[in-house]
């Protein structure tokens, strides 16, 4: 998939290709990934979507990632939830919010930016056995520590991602 993206400058246009890179060395301003979409619309069906795992990985064709990747941390698939009321406040008729309540692993978006950091770390840069930390930021540190324990590394969050994983421990067990 890597050849039919490549890294464009939100303010000066300059393309940089297909590089492990996030902003511009021009002008500092954060780099956007540009689709060929001519390329990419016989492979990113439909039906190749809905054929895929219940999860983030369903989509890893837009991803910087191998063709044969297969994620391991289920992260992602929340739910779409149709908010009518705000819909009509903002006049318009199909508006759906995200629960990010019941996203797997840990309750939280970073959960989706720590599994798709991670892979393209492990896979794209081809590292073994790496070790990852982030500090303690709450939930992307619990998101690390949890993927951590899925992956095939080690991985170390902050004081608060401990905490905060603890707390999601004690809310399971009362159930």
């Amino acid at each position: 998939m890597a050849e039919h993206y490549q890294l464009k400058c939100r303010e000066c246009g300059k393309l940089w290709g297909n590089q492990a890179r996030s902003f511009c060395d021009e002008c500092l301003s954060p780099l956007e990934v540009v689709y060929d979409l001519d390329a990419i619309r016989p492979i990113f069906t439909r039906k190749n979507i809905e054929a895929g795992p219940t999860n983030l990985w369903r989509y890893s064709a837009l991803l910087p990632l191998p063709e044969d990747y297969q994620g391991t941390i289920p992260a992602g698939f929340t739910p779409l939830v149709q908010a009518r009321r705000l819909g009509q406040k903002l006049h318009t008729k199909n508006l759906y919010l995200k629960n990010d309540a019941v996203c797997f692993p840990t309750l939280s978006f970073k959960d989706r930016v720590v599994a798709t950091a991670l892979a393209a770390v492990v896979f794209v840069e081809h590292a073994h056995h790496p070790a990852f930390a982030l500090p303690g930021t709450g939930d992307a540190g619990a998101a690390l520590i949890v993927a951590g324990e899925g992956g095939d590394y080690r991985a170390q969050g902050g004081a608060q991602g401990r905490q905060q994983l603890q707390q999601l421990g004690d809310q399971a067990n009362r159930r």
